[in-house]
């Protein structure tokens, strides 16, 4: 794998690098809320939000909301970009809450959906293609809930997003979500075979033209995605990987996303990682029970969570609101972590 580039080792800082791993300026809160899209009969989407609090909004909550986190208090001033979190196969909107917790403390809003049928407790193995249809679909309904209530006097979030700086961030099927979501293109010939089902007469569009940003937790390549599908991948996107991943491959499944993509990619591959080294630490020691080498990780756990957030952060804070606070994060950081970056002309 080729290395960063020495232009970009030499990136100007306007805060030390290091501070993007650790927790921002904010306090975080979260609320939950149910979501049904009556144009998909009645499709059922439990939907977490994190966001930032003022610490001294915090300060006046009392003991009992504060424990063990804050709900449903008042958003902190301002306005802030928002990011689309989608989950893996057969897990749930919690599954990576010290990542949507870490950037809602950076002065992000936070927005995760259950995908019915396809969570821990009601999973379908024969709803997989109507799930790769439905996934996207999910969270552009959820989105155009939140903008809803960005306009809604009173809410929670009356004008509290950045409508124009959002991100779509998922892992596994989820970060084939935000793939497709940004603008790649599904080879659905070839998914139909894979999972064994017909495809509807009808395709539907699937990208969302609200999603600004990319960010791809060990995702699906090849076949799924062909050269042809993810040229339309122009937005900027981060791709990550473990290269320990036994579900889905980093050679095989990552990097042909970096090689083929047609807009600002970035590979950043996570040396000793496994296919679950995005999700919550404790999340991860249960999936090591039950799926075994699958789940066999050869680094560090806390030092793949700092690695995971700076970067993302960094690349979040460049390509979404604009700031290099922490462009060192897009440099190399050996021995774990094999870091490219390719820029093409749009």
């Amino acid at each position: 794998m080729n290395m960063l580039t020495s232009i970009l080792m030499i990136a100007v800082l306007m805060q030390p690098a290091a501070e993007a791993e650790q927790p921002g300026a904010y306090v975080v809160a979260s609320t939950t809320i149910d979501y049904t899209d009556s144009e998909r009969d009645n499709r059922r989407l439990k939907t977490e939000i994190w966001y930032p609090v003022s610490p001294a909004s915090s300060e006046a909550v009392s003991a009992d909301q504060a424990k063990p986190r804050l709900r449903n208090v008042p958003c902190a001033d301002g306005e802030f970009p928002v990011i689309m979190f989608s989950h893996g196969s057969q897990a749930t909107r919690l599954q990576s809450t010290e990542l949507c917790e870490h950037w809602a403390s950076h002065g992000y809003i936070v927005v995760a959906p259950d995908h019915q049928f396809n969570t821990f407790i009601d999973h379908d193995n024969n709803r997989m293609l109507q799930t790769a249809l439905d996934r996207p679909r999910d969270i552009s309904f959820v989105l155009d809930q939140v903008e809803r209530r960005h306009e809604t006097a009173g809410d929670l979030l009356y004008r509290k997003l950045r409508l124009d700086r959002i991100a779509a961030i998922g892992h596994s099927f989820g970060g084939y979500t935000s793939l497709v979501l940004g603008g790649a293109e599904v080879d659905f010939q070839t998914a139909s075979r894979r999972f064994g089902a017909e495809l509807p007469e009808k395709l539907p569009g699937l990208s969302d033209s609200r999603i600004q940003v990319v960010v791809s937790y060990a995702p699906i390549g090849p076949p799924v995605f062909n050269a042809t599908g993810l040229a339309e991948l122009k937005k900027p996107t981060l791709v990550f990987g473990g290269t320990l991943d036994t579900i889905l491959p980093y050679q095989t499944s990552q990097v042909p996303i970096y090689e083929h993509a047609g807009g600002t990619c970035y590979l950043a591959g996570l040396v000793g990682g496994s296919h679950f080294s995005f999700n919550n630490a404790g999340v991860l020691k249960l999936i090591q029970m039950v799926q075994g080498e699958d789940a066999r990780e050869e680094i560090d756990r806390a030092e793949a969570d700092r690695l995971v957030r700076g970067i993302t952060l960094a690349f979040l804070d460049r390509h979404l609101i604009g700031t290099d606070r922490w462009g060192q994060w897009l440099a190399d950081h050996p021995p774990h972590i094999e870091f490219s970056q390719r820029l093409l002309a749009k």
